[in-house]
C-alpha cells in the first residue's frame, strides 16, 4: 500500500507554493472544486 505524507521540501520553487501541513502528516486528494478546476492556480499566480 502506498500512502502520502506531507513535506515541505520543494516549497518555494514556485511563487504560488503554500502549505499547511504538519511534517510526516498523512494525507489525502481531495477532489478539486468547480473554482479550483476553473482557475487551478488561483487568483494569486
Amino acid at each position: 500500500m502506498r500512502i502520502l505524507v506531507a513535506t515541505g521540501h520543494t516549497q518555494g520553487t514556485h511563487p504560488g507554493d503554500y502549505h499547511f501541513c504538519i511534517e510526516r502528516e498523512l494525507v489525502w486528494i481531495q477532489e478539486p472544486c468547480d473554482r479550483d478546476l476553473r482557475d487551478p492556480d488561483g487568483p494569486w499566480a
